[in-house]
């Protein structure tokens, strides 16, 4: 950046250095004092005095309290005034734009940009940051000369009070980047239409630590003849919760009259406080639209960037009927987020219902479940009812219905029964198929399970005509044998946000585990990554490190470690996702959602550190046996509610379970079976908000219980 100073002409680095010759300061006193001189004569109005060296000195008349009370200003000319019409835009909801202003021939012109969108209004609203230790945004600010002659910049900086006689914020700071504003000012810029480099560069630093409602006043001095003090008021970010709901709008394509569809919305917090959920409700009455899942009244979103961040979620479903038409309805969502309650989501459903057919439908016992679910049985017998209603106009034939894996009949049975006509009346059995039924009526299908050594999945299979031929096909989970997923750390309905502290141009490792704690075989599909901000797109951060091939196997009663690895990037940034796992368990296909935090800073942040112990702190163990762990730590850490233990490996005929739930130092578990344990500990900061320590593991030995000694025997 080349500016030219007050005595000197210079290149300004970093760190404010620069030449000086005097050659070329003599020839530019030179052609300054002529130009002015003969400005003088045409306009007049400016005081002239001599220097101390003897040279003309010619500047307008100023102020003196224009320099008083402001950080980091020495010298500097300007009067009070308000901002022109030419830096400001009305009725415009930003307060930067990419359109360049106007300015008249012939003039000086300051103008400001603000991460390189021109100022267009007297404020700038700050970014929105969490409050604490590693809380930082920057703003650029570039002031730069827009008109046709050299522009004097005579000091820039906060006013300790604002206009409005507000105290300026106490997290509020300028960095000059290097710029020494006591010495250097004042500065001239050349017009940008000369020299598009001659730009004055500075941030603004906003770095919370607390909250604060003050905003903070820039000023600058110049010798801009319409804004000799140009002033822009930089506005701390609300502090209340800000909700968000992904998707948006939503849009059911995939439901009929024989299977319905859901949709799952993710409730977001981008504000600086917790986002706390109300309720939901529908905007219209509706039979096609359910809410199927939503949170427990008083469930929270924490502000972003806290370890325990993650969204809420709520469900909704749709199953159009006989007559729908593009159903469309609006859910409206309710928080303590004052500017925007309620949240709308349009719903929408493309399924048109076509009047030629009498379409049968398959209902579930359970309105909660798209599946018959026997899985909880593990010995006799248990029936369930499935119905086959006509929802149509015309009549509905019932030709077929099979388990297609088990014809035999070993697990599974059915009856077909027709309800009474009548209120309390017992129902008929269905004699044979073909069957067929009108409009609003149904036919029974009463499935039973009968639980077996091994246990057995199927599809209920119904064929009909209506009047065209079709099957409909029902999942059925049978019990017996099941995969049990369980994870840690944190449990699988809720799972603890995994954060990632690191500096820039650096990868950080977080380990978790998945426990099978069933009888079966549990299988992972897939690891999937995303952020929030881009929920469609994979992570630019974050991946599983190594090689796996899907699906992975977890074996009864054993447990499988995975780390996930962040690479930060090269700029301080807060980033946050999901990673979403797959699998098949005891329920069928399921899947569960763990938070991501990112903290990532230009210098390597102060983590606490875990210490586990080593394994000669662990002696004289045996299974059977209670002993408490002895985790230490160095940093602000609770010794109540900062350790987080969990398994690495354990022997294969071991059921012990670590969740990793926050607990004390010195947790007590009780080892079942003999073999080596692999124990993880990581702990937390006792702060507002918590950092969290690498993982540290230790290897403990567990031998068999001892053999009691025979009792003496009793001699007569």
């Amino acid at each position: 950046m080349s500016i030219v100073h007050k005595d000197k002409v210079m290149d300004l680095p970093q760190d404010g250095g620069a030449e000086y010759n005097p050659l070329m300061n003599l020839i530019g006193r030179t052609i300054f004092i002529v130009l002015f001189t003969l400005a003088v004569g045409c306009g007049g109005g400016e005081d002239e005095t001599t220097t101390d060296d003897g040279t003309t000195d010619i500047s307008p008349d100023v102020s003196e309290d224009a320099t008083t009370g402001d950080e980091g200003l020495e010298d500097g000319t300007g009067s009070e005034v308000e901002i022109s019409e030419t830096d400001t835009e009305e009725d415009t909801d930003t307060s930067a734009t990419d359109a360049e202003p106007d300015v008249p021939a012939g003039s000086t012109a300051l103008k400001v940009k603000i991460d390189d969108k021109y100022l267009s209004a007297d404020y700038y609203e700050l970014p929105s940051v969490v409050p604490g230790v590693l809380a930082e945004a920057r703003v650029k600010v570039q002031i730069i000369n827009e008109g046709s002659e050299a522009l004097e910049i005579n000091g820039a900086s906060l006013q300790p009070y604002n206009d409005d006689g507000s105290p300026k914020s106490v997290w509020v700071s300028l960095d000059y980047l290097g710029f020494n504003p006591k010495q250097s000012f004042p500065i001239t810029l050349a017009p940008q239409s000369q020299d598009a480099s001659s730009v004055f560069t500075l941030e603004v630093v906003y770095a919370p630590k607390a909250f604060d409602i003050n905003m903070s006043t820039l000023k600058v001095l110049s010798n801009d003849s319409q804004n000799p003090e140009f002033k822009v008021r930089f506005l701390t970010p609300p502090v209340a919760p800000e909700v968000r709901v992904e998707p948006a709008d939503n849009l059911f394509e995939k439901a009929t009259l024989s299977n319905y569809e859901e949709r799952i919305f993710r409730i977001f917090n981008d504000g600086v406080l917790p986002l706390k959920f109300v309720k939901l409700v529908f905007a219209e009455p509706t039979d096609v639209f359910t809410i199927v899942s939503q949170p427990g009244l008083g469930g929270q979103v924490p502000p972003p960037g806290t370890p325990d961040y993650k969204p809420l979620f709520f469900t909704i479903r749709y199953q159009p009927t006989y007559g729908s038409v593009k159903d469309k309805n609006v859910v409206l969502l309710y928080t303590n987020d004052p500017n925007n309650n309620p949240v709308s989501i349009p719903l929408e459903g493309t399924f048109e219902t076509d009047q030629d057919t009498s379409p049968c439908i398959l209902i579930p016992p359970s309105q909660n479940l798209n599946f018959v679910d026997f899985s909880e049985v593990e010995s006799g017998s248990e029936t369930k009812t499935v119905t086959m209603k006509n929802v149509g106009k015309k009549v509905c034939t019932l030709n077929k219905v099979e388990l297609p894996n088990d014809l035999n009949g070993i697990w599974y049975n059915y009856s077909l029964m027709l309800p009474s006509n009548i209120p309390g009346g017992a129902m008929e059995p269905v004699q044979e198929l073909p069957i067929s039924f009108g409009a609003g009526k149904s036919v029974l299908i009463q499935l039973t399970y009968t639980a077996q050594n091994t246990g057995l999945d199927s599809e209920l299979t119904v064929e009909f005509e209506d009047p065209n031929p079709a099957t409909s096909i029902l999942n059925v989970v049978g019990g017996g044998a099941k995969a049990i997923f369980d994870y840690a750390p944190g449990l699988p309905e809720e799972p603890a946000a995994l954060q990632f502290a690191g500096a820039t141009q650096s990868s950080v490792e977080r380990t978790f585990v998945v426990y099978n704690k069933g009888d079966a075989n549990l299988l992972i599909d897939s690891f999937t990554f995303s952020e929030n901000e881009t929920p469609e797109f994979p992570s630019n951060y974050w991946q599983l490190k190594g090689f796996f091939a899907f699906p992975i196997k977890v074996k009864p009663n054993r447990v499988k470690a995975f780390t996930v690895e962040m690479a930060t990037g090269f700029e301080p940034a807060n980033p946050e996702g999901t990673m979403t796992i797959d699998y098949l368990g005891n329920k069928g296909e399921a899947s569960i959602s763990v938070p991501l935090n990112g903290i990532v800073t230009t210098n390597p942040p102060t983590l606490p550190q875990a210490k586990p112990g080593g394994t000669e702190d662990y002696p004289g163990l045996f299974a059977g046996g209670a002993f408490n762990l002895k985790g230490a730590a160095t940093g602000n850490v609770s010794n109540s509610n900062g350790y987080i233990w969990y398994l690495i490996s354990k022997p294969a005929n071991s059921s012990l379970v670590l969740n990793g739930i926050p607990g004390p130092a010195n947790l007590e578990i009780t080892p079942d079976t003999a073999g080596v344990y692999n124990l993880s500990l990581t702990v937390k900061t006792n702060d507002p908000i918590p950092m969290y320590s690498p993982s540290s593991s230790v290897i403990i030995a567990v031998e068999p219980p001892p053999t009691p000694e025979p009792e003496p025997e009793d001699n007569p």
